[in-house]
């Protein structure tokens, strides 16, 4: 008997005519299946571990399996998208028939071939003609005095168009023989502006021209912008060389890792990195490619997400394959301790080497107030003074902490320019075409030739102003942070207004990076000679921000902050089993180097008295090393589990293997397993607002109000117990909004905590994954049925209860849902029922909207189960379950598409007894339908048993 599709809720009763198994048919087959395992699989791009079987409880055994819903390590190279290692992977043997197949493909790989050969008879034979200081540890501080420029012209004329110029730059013609003549590793330090992406693409030659089938480089840097713009600029620049180029950051999803997989250079930050090589055993066939791994902003490992990159590149270091680093970075006075990390040359090029002199100044100005608000309030009021005095009369560019501070600069500036009767600091001769501007403030902001610029403009607002700013029609633009990492628009004057920026819903320090990205907008070159950068700051923090701005700060690891987490990773991944590997593990990191060099800073306890004895760099790695693993153990994320060859060795248990799969903060993972008694969607909302990972938040001018305002509203289904007071009841609330469609923008706060729930729902995602594996591990059914559906909640960014469910659907908002239901149609089954043109009446649309809610709907999985059952002849408390489970969907479902990554869960339980939890690709039940088979022990014959299919993505899309 097949059961139906959505909304069918039939249970299946143990009173049928049993089929015994001498009736089963062949494709239930035995397998062998670990039951010391118990961890379910989340194979979205992001978060697949795959070589974690997935649960069987002591209840339940496996006897027959499909391969798509295989609970074990997969070899099948039918696989239907597990990611497997070795020759079957999708990096294996397999997909490079695919790639073969491709006639483009091909084309590329022969350019390629052509290009490398030429290179090697024209280049690679000089550099036996050349003594090129290279080895390790090698420092070069050239002069102006010493370099001569170097002609394009030594590289073959097939590379010759990625360079727009005929002759490198000083630092360029420098770094050359280092880049393109060796293969040794080295790194990079001058100023901004200096033509560092110009070595780089030098070191990318060099890989090129060595000509190793499907080598792969690897370009990572900070920010997802610099990435964007890395990868536009490459993928133009190297197309006509059949070079392939792919961005894979977190706003990427429509790359696939096939995608990747296919490409010659992967564009990557540290975090998306990070997941990757979290499961480089799985992807051995794509790493051991790699053969050239570029770092730009390298200077970051002195901020927290340093620690990412620095583990990332000593993980690296550990697979032991023949990779190159080159490395890039602002100025910093030791160099010398990144090459030694690295294991290459530093070549550190001093100002002199800037192709704009800059003016650095910064300011620290007495301020009495308890908000930094008011102090960029009171900045605002001296802004007018700094524009004067080191402007010069030209461009002005002033970075402000959030839109409304940049709006705020303007409407003071022009204050004064009243008050001091200035008509206009844009070119006097010059009109601005203002028809077209949508922001009424902007419009008057324009005709006094300054303007403001951010993202809550429109498009065309903004471009607007980038190109009135260009043309010098206007002469000051007030915005974002974001400004420097995107849009060049260099000034000759950058106002720093405060130090001090809103992320993620808290007010914290710029990063060094991204002072120095602001800074490097001041001074214009081809256009002048000079600029100056001006720092508004208090005067506490003046002394920091002068050496920043010389460049004289020290670089630090930040890697023992959170140095657990990535240990908890290196158990998952085999490389640390006891301290002594863990110390050989840590001597790979630049952490080590520094440790070498500053002890001191890196001991356990910073206020205890140490001799020199006790500072010796052994001493201080040891007691780091049993510190953190004392701390995985005593929280059950560790043990020490004795080998096949009797000796004790370090082991990631499944609450371990939860918490590196969906890089779970420690603390967030010993309160997730201390939790008890989630019996209840509040309750796990409640244990997610807990989480550690929230912590950097905090409360900005009008948000307790509002959130308390909120207490009242019918659609908040669980108010919080008296006022708003701490940074979990605002995450608690602010969900609940996301959920229950309530609007979170407001006049006083505007869109800040709208941007803010984007984050929220981010990390929520990812801890209530976290909880499922561990509900599914402790066999606890009823905390698992409410995380599902908190998790399938925050997915559908509605209520899985909602009875508008229609508002998941493309081009259907909370409005038209509405409408439908008034008209009758509510549910998924009840709009394919009717056609497109009864939806246009319906919504007042015109054709052909009703076809594209149609197209939409189409995509939406439609299940199918069928479940047989048999009482075991030997044990009459013993059920044999057969399950087949598809999809009859005629539309192809795409693997993932606006975030959604199209899998179905099947979980089985028995009056609220756990029996099975499994997932699998809706591709794979498309491709056709997949059958598994469950013994369960239950406690009398006439449990009931009850059996789910349900989208992971999607609210109300299951069968039962």
């Amino acid at each position: 008997m097949w059961d139906g599709l959505e909304n069918q809720t039939s249970q299946h009763r143990l009173t049928a005519p049993p089929v015994y198994m001498d009736d089963t048919p062949e494709d239930f087959m035995m397998i062998e299946h670990d039951e010391n395992s118990r961890i379910s699989r989340w194979l979205d791009e992001e978060d697949a571990l795959l070589d974690n079987p997935m649960l069987m409880t002591t209840t339940a055994t496996i006897e027959q399996e499909d391969s798509s819903f295989l609970n074990s390590p997969i070899n099948n190279e039918n696989n239907g998208g597990y990611v497997t290692g070795g020759k079957n992977s999708i990096y294996g043997r397999k997909a490079l028939q695919n790639i073969n197949a491709n006639t483009a493909q091909q084309q590329d790989i022969q350019l390629q071939k052509q290009a490398s050969a030429i290179a090697k008879t024209q280049v690679l034979p000089m550099l036996q003609h050349r003594d090129i200081p290279s080895g390790a540890g090698t420092f070069i501080e050239p002069t102006h005095n010493n370099i001569n420029l170097r002609s394009v012209d030594e590289i073959p004329m097939i590379y010759r168009s990625i360079f727009k110029f005929k002759t490198f730059n000083l630092m360029q013609s420098a770094c050359m023989d280092i880049a393109l003549y060796t293969q040794s590793n080295f790194v990079v330090s001058a100023p901004t502006g200096a033509g560092k992406t110009g070595v780089l693409e030098l070191a990318i030659l060099r890989a090129l021209m060595d000509g190793k089938g499907g080598s792969k480089i690897i370009y990572m840097a900070p920010t997802k912008s610099l990435c964007s713009e890395r990868a536009n600029d490459w993928e133009k620049k190297f197309q006509s060389l059949g070079i392939s180029c792919k961005e894979f950051t977190g706003d990427t999803d429509h790359t696939s890792l096939d995608a990747i997989k296919k490409s010659d250079i992967i564009v990557t930050t540290p975090e998306k990195w990070d997941s990757m090589t979290r499961r480089w055993v799985d992807y051995k066939d794509l790493m051991k490619f790699i053969t050239l791994f570029i770092m730009d902003e390298v200077h970051i490992l002195n901020e927290r997400r340093g620690a990412v990159l620095e583990a990332c590149v000593s993980r690296m270091k550990t697979m032991e394959h023949a990779v190159r680093y080159v490395a890039v970075s602002a100025t910093v006075p030791n160099l010398q301790d990144i090459a030694e990390w690295l294991g290459g040359a530093a070549l550190s090029f001093s100002e002199d080497f800037r192709p704009v002199q800059l003016e650095r100044v910064v300011y620290g100005i007495p301020f009495y107030g308890d908000s930094m608000f008011s102090f960029e309030s009171k900045m605002d009021w001296k802004l007018f003074d700094m524009i004067q005095k080191h402007s010069k009369g030209k461009p002005v560019l002033i970075f402000c902490s959030t839109r409304k501070s940049a709006q705020s600069s303007c409407e003071v500036l022009l204050k004064l320019m009243d008050k001091k009767n200035i008509q206009s600091l844009g070119t006097s001769n010059m009109t601005i075409d203002i028809t077209n501007v949508k922001d009424k403030k902007l419009t008057e902001f324009l005709q006094k030739g300054i303007g403001f610029h951010h993202a809550g403009l429109e498009s065309s607002d903004r471009q607007l102003v980038e190109q009135l700013f260009t043309q010098r029609k206007i002469r000051i633009v007030s915005t974002t942070s974001t400004l420097a990492l995107g849009v060049n628009l260099p000034a000759h004057l950058v106002i720093i207004k405060s130090t001090k920026t809103y992320q993620n819903g808290a007010l914290v320090d710029y990063s060094d990076i991204e002072l120095l990205q602001m800074i490097g907008r001041a001074g214009r070159p081809g256009l002048e000679d000079s600029g100056c950068a001006v720092i508004l700051t208090t005067p506490d923090m003046e002394q920091r921000y002068r050496t920043i701005m010389c460049g004289s700060s020290q670089i630090e690891s930040c890697l023992h902050g959170n140095l657990v987490e990535h240990m908890m990773t290196e158990i998952c991944l085999g490389t640390v089993t006891d301290i002594e590997t863990c110390i050989k593990w840590l001597q790979s990191t630049f952490l080590y180097i520094r440790i070498k060099k500053n002890p001191s800073r890196y001991m356990i306890d910073q206020d205890a008295t140490y001799s020199p004895q006790t500072l010796t760099p052994s001493h201080v790695l040891h007691g780091i090393c049993k510190k953190n693993i004392n701390m995985l153990t005593e929280s059950e994320l560790a043990i020490n589990s004795e080998t096949n060859h009797g000796i004790k060795a370090l082991k990631a248990t499944a609450y371990g293997i939860a918490m590196d799969r969906y890089c779970i903060r420690l603390e967030t993972m010993v309160t997730i397993l201390k939790s008890e008694n989630c019996v209840s969607i509040k309750d796990v909302l409640s244990l997610v607002s807990l989480a550690k990972e929230f912590e950097a938040m905090r409360f900005t001018v009008g948000e307790k109000p509002f959130l308390n305002s909120l207490q009242n509203n019918v659609n908040i289904r669980f108010p919080i117990q008296g006022k708003v007071a701490t940074i979990s009841d605002k995450i608690f609330l602010v969900i609940q909004c996301v959920l229950g469609d309530i609007s979170l923008h407001t006049n006083i706060m505007g869109s800040s905590l709208v941007f803010s729930s984007f984050q929220i729902l981010l990390f929520a995602s990812r801890i209530a994954k976290c909880i499922i594996d561990c509900c599914i591990y402790n066999q606890d059914v009823i905390c698992l049925k409410h995380t599902l559906d908190l998790y399938r909640s925050i997915q559908a960014k509605m209520w899985a209860s909602s009875p508008y469910p229609l508002r998941q659907i493309d081009k259907i908002g909370p409005k038209m849902a509405k409408t439908l239901a008034k008209a009758g149609i509510s549910t998924f089954d009840q709009l394919r029922s009717v056609d497109a043109a009864r939806i246009e009446v319906v919504l007042h649309r015109n054709p052909p909207f009703g076809n594209q809610i149609k197209e939409a709907l189409g995509i939406i999985p439609l299940f199918i189960m069928d479940v047989q059952y048999s009482m075991s002849p030997k044990q009459p408390t013993e059920v044999i379950l057969k399950i087949s489970v598809s999809v009859s969907n005629t539309k192809k479902i795409p693997r993932k598409r606006y975030g959604k990554g199209f899998y179905a869960q099947v979980w089985i339980e028995a009056d609220k007894t756990f029996i099975d939890f499994r997932r699998t690709s809706i591709q794979n039940l498309q491709e056709r339908q997949r059958f598994f088979t469950v013994r369960a022990k239950l406690p009398n014959p006439s449990t009931n048993i009850t059996c789910h299919v349900q989208s992971e993505d999607y609210s109300k899309v299951y069968s039962i």
